[in-house]
């Protein structure tokens, strides 16, 4: 059975940490994870599906999706912010999203911008910064296959004008700032937000996602039944549906997945996206998972 080292380093002092040497005053404990306990089962069956030994220890690293669309209706569509009337991203086998853009003309601060490129079919994760000059394109120090977070850089400072939006893009013709070929748009940043609205990620190929919560919710602006979806798939296949459940805009605002396990497992090199389809035009809907990133032991 797995082993994990707990540091009690205080009253209120509870981390957990892979190694270390503890003293009196700064103690380590042996303890043996429970057969019981979901994340210790979910990185057993990772071993058991896939070969793969994981730990979430070393990585020691949460991933948290959350999107919104505003424009549900009776076709499915991904939920995250769209351009246009694109209803899902188009994913891409290349790293052609390479650029960065605002329909403010007078913001240059700086963002962070989470996302992969791809090799050989190979998802890598890559976390960067790109400083914007306004409704002029700025090229992405690396380019990307996946653009799945976008926020401002904590500390910079700088705050888009009210409605303004900036866009994570293929190349091609903008106008004020905004792409002019809908598809090409990957990630959008609202100013009324402050990030990226995206319930859609991958997983590189260095790591699984142990989910431990999926939610969604209609919101109660329209009145709306919806049926909401996960869909998976490996890079290059189809996505599948993996997950589906009706959400309503009377009753409990939220519906959480039933996981019967206590979690799901979102392999190495994977997509995710949750969907959606309403019985009306227009509804807004929002949904996320949250769960654990459990690194590939070589």
């Amino acid at each position: 059975m797995a082993n994990l080292l707990i540091k009690d380093g205080g009253t209120f002092d509870r981390r957990l940490k892979s190694s270390g040497v503890g003293t009196d005053a700064d103690p380590y404990v042996m303890i043996q994870a429970s057969d019981f306990d979901p994340l210790h089962r979910a990185q057993e069956e990772i071993f058991s599906l896939y070969g793969d030994r994981v730990s979430i220890s070393s990585k020691m690293r949460s991933l948290n999706i959350f999107g919104r669309n505003e424009a549900i209706g009776a076709s499915r569509a991904t939920i995250m912010e769209l351009q246009g009337a694109e209803t899902v991203e188009a994913l891409q086998t290349t790293n052609s999203i390479d650029r960065i853009i605002s329909d403010d003309a007078a913001f240059t601060g700086i963002v962070v911008i989470e996302g992969h490129t791809i090799s050989g079919g190979i998802l890598t994760f890559v976390k960067q910064e790109a400083t914007l000059n306004g409704q002029t394109a700025v090229i992405l120090a690396t380019p990307l296959a996946r653009a799945t977070r976008i926020e401002y850089k904590r500390g910079d400072g700088n705050a888009l004008a009210a409605t303004k939006k900036i866009y994570v893009y293929e190349n091609g013709a903008t106008t004020a700032g905004v792409p002019d070929t809908d598809s090409a748009v990957h990630l959008q940043m609202q100013e009324k937000y402050g990030r990226s609205q995206k319930a859609q990620t991958a997983i590189s190929n260095d790591e699984y996602w142990i989910i431990t919560k999926i939610y969604a919710g209609v919101l109660r602006k329209t009145s709306a039944v919806s049926n909401i979806e996960v869909r998976t798939g490996f890079v290059g296949d189809p996505l599948q549906t993996a997950l589906e459940l009706p959400a309503s805009s009377t009753g409990s605002q939220f519906t959480d997945f039933p996981l019967g396990n206590g979690f799901m497992i979102v392999p190495k090199n994977h997509d995710l996206l949750i969907a959606a389809n309403a019985s009306i035009a227009n509804v807004e809907i929002v949904a996320g998972a949250f769960g654990y990133l459990a690194s590939v032991e070589v």
